[in-house]
């Protein structure tokens, strides 16, 4: 029996830009993509309702070895899940994932709240140009990708602006560091060095407050490190789930604002 991977994307990233993820990992796993949008209609900060506790644990309630990933916004309800459902996963990983999106008087690093509100009004107003900035942003230092295209932006503007925008507030209220980490599994954190949306600052706090994490930096990479290098994801997934040995090595100097 192959094991479990459920993955939570990022804010504004539909399940189709994990395709070529899903494509060469679906030989190692059943690989289950979830929109945290999603669950985000739903979602009480401190728990699941009762309609999603059900869907996570349908997922999770398997014979076979269960791991879980999750991106940014998904990384954050990854955590949250890691929490309540530690004891039934084998393995996590996060990538470009905060305790605490927005900085302020206690956090340092994180998101001015003041561009997430700015988002927030851009959605309301002008939201394909919201969206497209936000993915130039995620891509920098290096040059946007089409990991998302017109019809996919187009079809978020038109089926999920609320939801897009209940995105936007709980990152703006989130805040993990009051999170139980004491049954989280083996966990993993990648983060891009040249992330300018969540500081890889925030990935080595993560990395200080879950026992035996490891950490992972990227060079040159930025906050759309999963589409960009699936590569890395692939190595990453298929080593914390024991198959490591079927996937070449990334070459890491590969990396630079040119790709």
């Amino acid at each position: 029996m192959k094991p479990t991977l459920v993955i939570l994307s990022g804010w504004a990233y539909p399940a189709d830009a994990w395709q070529d993820l899903r494509t060469r990992l679906d030989p190692f796993c059943d690989v289950h993509v979830l929109d945290p949008l999603e669950l985000l209609d739903r979602w009480d900060p401190s728990d699941l309702s009762d309609k999603d506790r059900k869907r996570i644990l349908d997922l999770l309630d398997t014979e076979a070895p269960t791991y879980l990933a999750g991106w940014s916004l998904g990384g954050m309800l990854a955590v949250r899940i890691a929490e309540a459902y530690g004891s039934r996963l084998d393995g996590l990983c996060l990538v470009g994932t905060p305790l605490k999106f927005c900085r302020d008087q206690t956090q340092r690093w994180g998101a001015d709240p003041r561009r997430v509100r700015s988002m927030q009004e851009g959605l309301s107003k002008r939201p394909i140009r919201t969206l497209k900035a936000f993915h130039h942003l995620a891509a920098h230092p290096c040059r946007p990708l089409d990991a998302v295209n017109g019809s996919q932006l187009a079809a978020m503007v038109n089926e999920k602006l609320e939801a897009l925008d209940a995105g936007l507030d709980y990152l703006l209220r989130a805040d993990l560091r009051s999170c139980d980490f004491a049954l989280f599994p083996e966990t993993v954190i990648l983060h891009g060095s040249g992330d300018s949306i969540i500081p890889a600052e925030a990935g080595r706090e993560l990395r200080a407050t879950i026992l035996n994490a490891q950490f992972n930096e990227y060079p040159d990479v930025g906050h759309d490190l999963p589409v960009r290098y699936p590569e890395i994801m692939v190595e990453t997934l298929t080593r914390l789930i024991g198959v490591d040995q079927a996937i070449p090595p990334v070459r890491h100097e590969s990396f630079g604002h040119g790709n």
